[in-house]
């Protein structure tokens, strides 16, 4: 079951190219799931994070990334949360007050083998999701040293989890 979310959080983005790739890629919006289309900032140090919220805590197993096919992640970490009652530095709460916990690691570049799509089968709780990337496979088509997503799809159940 596909499980919905929100981009709530991002270190930095480039407005500009996130249009231009929306109106040339109208596709993209179209993959059932698929709530962001996220690219960096040019020349923005690394890392460079995204967090997620989903409609409500979920058990994820599975999450579906397409990277930009100019603005190639070398890898990005991935970071389960969880609310943490009591824990609250903001009235409301909110991503910042969550516990992570690493869940894996999503490699778009291994050697010389250079995939944009990439599946990462996880297993555990999440009201939040956290992407950091810590680095951009370098190419000519690449001079600001970029990175972006054009498509997260997670599957998952609904949690009875009640934090």
């Amino acid at each position: 079951m596909v499980v919905h979310y929100e981009l709530i959080s991002v270190s930095s983005e480039d407005e500009e190219s996130i249009t231009q790739f929306r109106t040339e890629q109208k596709s993209i919006l179209e993959i059932e799931g698929n709530g962001l289309c996220w690219i960096s900032e040019p020349n923005r140090g690394y890392p460079q994070s995204l967090i997620l919220k989903l409609d409500e805590t979920s058990d994820v197993y599975r999450i579906d990334v397409i990277a930009h096919p100019q603005f190639i992640p070398s890898s990005m970490t991935v970071h389960f949360g969880l609310p943490s009652p009591g824990k609250h530095r903001h009235t409301t709460g909110n991503s910042f007050d969550a516990e992570y916990v690493e869940t894996g690691t999503i490699y778009f570049v291994e050697g010389d083998h250079v995939n944009t799509k990439q599946t990462l089968l996880t297993s555990g709780q999440a009201h939040y999701i956290r992407f950091t990337t810590h680095g951009f496979y370098q190419t000519s088509q690449n001079p600001h040293s970029q990175v972006g997503v054009i498509s997260i799809v997670l599957n998952g159940n609904s949690s009875s989890y009640g934090g």
